[in-house]
């Protein structure tokens, strides 16, 4: 019996000292610990299923992006299908992956992460990723950004009423979920600098029933915020648009911009449409009179361009009265 004890101590003992190269091995590596995928789609409803309308890019000195295959198993795109992909990564000599379900970013197209799995020592990364529905993979939220300031902003969508914005650090979530009309928001107030920051966002459309459709998760970059550049007045980039919000009351609808300030006595176009405003600001419907020429707004307040009006007059691609 204590042959057999000594035996199994001795084995247990060269078991460990074997293990000492392989722990030495990747203490000398240096850790991944986040990665960022951008993926362009070409995928079209009746198109055959095809790698090749796929891209998939990763900016990183520390890994870069191998095969990539889809799972669906299908011939031709339909209606409502929704794409899964897989995506190998390498890590590059010396580095290893070690990471979280939120360390995986998706930029390009809205998708969410359906698993994760590490191979051959940690080199290699697998991930598995779920695209919107091939009908909807044009319209989404893309370049989420965080700034220092505290201000997060995104490229606005036309599709949509509305965006819920949440704000994690160190991948938990801050406070509550907040719902506002424009593209960004300012995260000032509640963030504590000396820590890892990131924001997401999505689209939101509101029902006339109340109910509303919600589009995916889409996250910004990791940040880490000194408390020197935290400014809760902060703007974005001037090559930024900026999208304001629709108000209402009683005497009408107006554009407010995030400033506070809207548009009074003038056109203003919003996600490509023209509006006018009044001398008050308030939204005008109906005939417009201005610079000696008409023109005409619809119950929505959009200029109509080539087409006749209501009332039976033609409107030019001016949107002028001929």
């Amino acid at each position: 019996m204590i042959k057999m004890r000594k035996w199994i101590s001795v084995f247990f003992s060269a078991a460990i000292f074997m293990s000492f190269p392989s722990m030495k091995a990747e203490a000398a590596r240096e850790k991944i610990d986040s990665v960022s995928v951008d993926i362009e789609s070409e995928i079209k409803i009746g198109q055959k299923v095809d790698e090749g309308d796929i891209s998939v890019k990763a900016e990183s000195e520390a890994y870069r992006v191998g095969k990539h295959k889809i799972l669906n198993d299908a011939y031709i795109w339909e209606e409502e299908d929704e794409p899964v992909l897989e995506i190998r990564l390498y890590a590059e000599d010396g580095y290893y992956f070690s990471l979280m379900d939120g360390d995986v970013t998706i930029q390009g197209v809205p998708a969410e992460l359906m698993t994760m799995k590490r191979e051959n020592a940690s080199t290699t990364l697998v991930i598995t990723i779920l695209m919107d529905p091939v009908d909807y993979i044009a319209g989404f939220i893309e370049d989420v950004r965080l700034e220092s300031t505290g201000l997060a902003y995104w490229s606005p969508s036309k599709s949509v009423t509305g965006y819920e914005v949440r704000l994690y650090k160190d991948g938990m979530i801050q406070g509550q979920t907040k719902y506002v009309e424009t593209n960004l928001y300012n995260f000032a107030s509640s963030i504590k600098a000396g820590d890892i920051y990131r924001v997401a966002v999505r689209g939101i459309n509101k029902k006339k029933d109340g109910s509303k459709e919600t589009g995916r998760w889409v996250q910004s970059n990791r940040l880490f915020i000194t408390p020197d550049t935290l400014d809760e007045d902060a703007m974005p980039p001037e090559d930024v648009e900026v999208q304001g919000e629709w108000r209402e009351n009683d005497n009408g609808r107006w554009y407010r911009y995030p400033d506070g300030s809207y548009p009074k006595n003038t056109w203003v176009s919003i996600f490509g449409e023209k509006y006018f405003f009044d001398e008050k600001g308030y939204m005008v419907t109906g005939w417009v009179e201005w610079k000696d020429k008409e023109y005409y707004c619809g119950d929505d307040g959009v200029l109509l361009v080539n087409t006749m009006t209501p009332d039976g007059k033609r409107v030019g691609p001016d949107g002028s009265r001929q």
